[in-house]
């Protein structure tokens, strides 16, 4: 395999070299398609559900939940990497036993399951306050965070730290904090 990333990630790209010479380019499309197309794909003939969901999500492992303490916390287990990781860290591995499921991760997203799957998380999430939650999460190295209010994202430590906002002096309005524009460099 040679190219920068061997088709790790989709700036770059990759050759492989068959026996006979023939040469396949590789990127990172095809490793998605690879890794996680199951999130976007369906069988061929499987009927679709209705996708009128609410603004929660299909999937019940990228979604927030409510703690009991009254936050939300979000969980971020794309892949089926962080989705049995999560099934783990919450003590729900016997999802996957259900005949529902059939030991089928993407089955926890599928139309026709992800509604009773996501009042099982909600029940457990609901168990603890958010903090043990986020604690548990990233002891398992799930990707989650506290969903915060628009105040706080605002005045929190990472966009001081990456430099996002400025304050902007107004003779109308005064002094007034406000993103900075984000610009990408090619």
């Amino acid at each position: 395999v040679t190219g920068e990333g061997a088709g790790s990630d989709t700036a770059g790209s990759a050759s492989l070299s068959a026996p006979s010479g023939q040469t396949v380019e590789v990127n990172g499309v095809h490793a998605a398609n690879i890794f996680i197309g199951f999130l976007y794909a369906r069988e061929e003939f499987a009927p679709e559900g209705s996708r009128a969901i609410g603004a929660g999500g299909l999937n019940p492992l990228y979604t927030r939940y409510q703690a009991a303490d009254g936050r939300w916390v979000f969980v971020g287990a794309l892949g089926p990497k962080f989705a049995r990781a999560t099934l783990e860290a919450t003590g729900s591995l016997h999802l996957l036993e259900d005949v529902r499921i059939q030991g089928r991760l993407d089955a926890l997203w599928s139309t026709a399951n992800y509604a009773w799957v996501r009042e099982h998380f909600a029940e457990y999430f609901a168990s603890k306050p958010a903090d043990e939650w986020i604690a548990a999460l990233e002891a398992a190295d799930i990707p989650c965070t506290i969903v915060q209010s628009r105040e706080e994202w605002f005045n929190g430590p990472q966009l001081a730290a990456i430099g996002m906002v400025r304050e902007v002096a107004y003779s109308r309005f005064g002094r007034l904090r406000k993103m900075r524009r984000c610009t990408l460099a090619m």
